[in-house]
């Protein structure tokens, strides 16, 4: 969505993501240049993100989140 929202000219909902700063953005370019997305549904969607990622990273025995080095990735 924030991909189809960029080529469009659209705005983001605000809450939708945050600028490599931190700053909140409704710019979907700016989400796409190093920011990031939000959890949706506030802190019921945070704990729902939590949960899959949890289950994922057992099912398949991969690392969290906050184990991965992305700055080791080209």
């Amino acid at each position: 969505d924030v991909q189809i929202a960029a080529r469009e000219g659209r705005t983001l909902e605000p809450g939708a993501g945050i600028d490599r700063d931190g700053r909140p953005t409704t710019d979907p370019r700016a989400v796409l240049d190093g920011g990031a997305l939000l959890p949706f549904g506030g802190h019921k969607g945070a704990a729902l993100s939590m949960m899959v990622e949890l289950f994922c990273a057992a099912l398949v025995g991969g690392k969290f989140s906050h184990e991965v080095d992305l700055s080791q990735h080209p």
